[in-house]
Order: structure tokens, then C-alpha cells, then sequence
């Protein structure tokens, strides 16, 4: 499918064949790519034109918008997830001055999650 053409009539269809034919062989840049970068164009622009100081902004709806603030999402609460097993480490390791005691109970803490699941699931 060809973006920003008219659609052709079938009686032009067949007096343009070969221009058709000359049209499909051109090479045009990926959807998906141009897809991304014409939205993030567009939210930059929202965002630095329409965008006020009293907290109202303009939302743009999109799979590819939801998809880029999934993301954003799942990385900042990863980090953060990340920084707090740290943290969690670090006090441990410090009050039972071993690492090994410290990495155990952060194991014992990370398989916690996932038992915990299968036994919600199998009871619930």
C-alpha cells in the first residue's frame, strides 16, 4: 500500500501499468520505522508548544504511544526494583558481615515471588 496516493480507477489501471510497475519498484523506508519517528516528532512538539506550567498536557493516543510509555514505565519501576534489592544487600551485608548470609537472604527474598504465586494461584 502506497501512503499519500489516490486510489486508481480501473480504467486509469490499465493505462498505468507500467508507471505502477515503476512505482512498486521503488524502494520506500521501513512503516514501522517512519511510523515511530513521525510520533515522537509529533509528541516532542506537543510537548514543548502545547504544554502549560499548571500541569495540563496534551496526550497523543497510539499503539506505538502505548507501547513507548509501557516501556518508560517497566524501565523506571525496573531500576528501581534494582536499587532497592542494592540497598537491601548492602544492609545486610553490613549487619551480618557476610556476603555470603547477604546474598543468601536476598535469594531466599527474590524466590519468595514466585511461591508465592504458584501458591495464591493453586489456592485462590
Amino acid at each position: 500500500m502506497k501512503y499519500g496516493k489516490p486510489l486508481v480507477k480501473s480504467s486509469e489501471a490499465e493505462v498505468d501499468k507500467d508507471k505502477q510497475r515503476e512505482d512498486s519498484s521503488r524502494t520506500y523506508p521501513d512503516d514501522k520505522d517512519y511510523a515511530i519517528a513521525f510520533i515522537t516528532d509529533i509528541m516532542k512538539h506537543a510537548e514543548e508548544n502545547y504544554s502549560t506550567e499548571d500541569g495540563v498536557f496534551v496526550r497523543i493516543d497510539g499503539v506505538v504511544m502505548t507501547i513507548d510509555e509501557l516501556l518508560a514505565t517497566a524501565l523506571s519501576d525496573a531500576l528501581k526494583a534494582i536499587m532497592s534489592c542494592t540497598f537491601v544487600f548492602l544492609y545486610l551485608n553490613i549487619h551480618t558481615r557476610s556476603c555470603f548470609l547477604s546474598a543468601l537472604g536476598m535469594g531466599i527474598i527474590v524466590l519468595s515471588f514466585p511461591l508465592t504465586a504458584v501458591i495464591t494461584n493453586g489456592i485462590l
